[in-house]
Parts: structure tokens; C-alpha cells; sequence
């Protein structure tokens, strides 16, 4: 099998499974690899429920951090455009130029919680930066509600 007679859907001529990556070795040669599945069999549940956790709390700190962007801006649309700006230019700019830095960033940090944790972030390490973005997002979010002058 030569690099191009694969795709992700089909490998020269022939179906390849959904749940097989293709990879390539050292000498060149396209290789067949299915993701460990022992997992599922054993603890599914635990496996879900991690899945879960790692999954459900990165969107809720990316949602508080625009609730505090929305609240100090007083505008939504800010929010996202801010927000999505940082994400996709800011983050990347400084990837760039600095990549050591973007581990402890809200991106990357939100990123390892969601895989599980890096080789640069360890689960435990980005669990407690996402929460303490989130305790800082809240903390801020509140104080300028509750010190806002709401009249005009």
C-alpha cells in the first residue's frame, strides 16, 4: 500500500472500519490501527462518566468566561467575538512565537482537561487551572453585576 491509495473512508479499493486509524510506520508502509476498546468492556461506566466530566467541565468554564466577558462588555456579541478571536487568533499567534506558554492558557488548559491530559498538561494540573478559570470568570462576573449602576 502506497501513502496515495488511502483515505479515512477507503484503503485501495477496500473498506476500512470507522474505528480504525490509519498511520503510517518509519518505512512508509500504511498500517491499520484499531483503538483500544478494553476499556468499554470492563468499566464502561466509569469510562462514561469520565468522558462525561471531561467533556461537560471545559464548556462550562468557556461558558462562564463569556458571561464575564458579556457582563464587563455589557454586550453579547462582543462576548463571542472576543472570545472566539482569543481562541482562534490570539492563542495561535502566541503558540507561535511562544509555545511553552500556551499550556496554561484557557485553550490549551481547556483542551488537556477535555483529552484526558497531555504530555504537557497532566490531567490533574489542567482540572485545577479550568477551575480556578472558572472561579476567577464567576468571581469577576459577579462583582461588576452586583456593582453595576443599572439605571440607565
Amino acid at each position: 500500500m502506497t501513502a496515495a491509495c488511502y483515505s479515512t473512508e477507503i484503503a485501495c479499493g477496500q473498506k476500512v472500519p470507522s474505528s480504525t486509524h490509519l498511520s503510517r510506520t518509519p518505512s512508509g508502509v500504511v498500517a491499520l490501527q484499531s483503538p483500544d476498546t478494553e476499556p468499554w468492556k470492563t468499566d464502561a461506566a466509569a469510562e462514561l462518566a469520565s468522558g462525561f466530566f471531561n467533556f461537560l467541565v471545559p464548556i462550562l468554564v468557556w461558558g462562564l468566561i463569556g458571561l464575564m466577558i458579556a457582563v464587563l462588555t455589557r454586550s453579547s456579541g462582543t462576548a463571542i467575538g472576543v472570545g472566539i478571536g482569543w481562541l482562534l487568533v490570539v492563542e495561535n499567534l502566541i503558540g507561535i512565537t511562544a509555545p511553552d506558554l500556551t499550556h496554561p492558557m484557557p485553550g490549551g488548559t481547556l483542551s488537556a482537561l477535555a483529552s484526558g491530559g497531555t504530555a504537557d498538561l497532566s490531567w490533574v494540573s489542567a482540572l485545577g487551572l479550568t477551575l480556578l478559570y472558572g472561579a476567577v470568570a464567576a468571581s469577576v462576573s459577579l462583582f461588576a453585576f452586583r456593582n453595576r449602576d443599572i439605571v440607565s
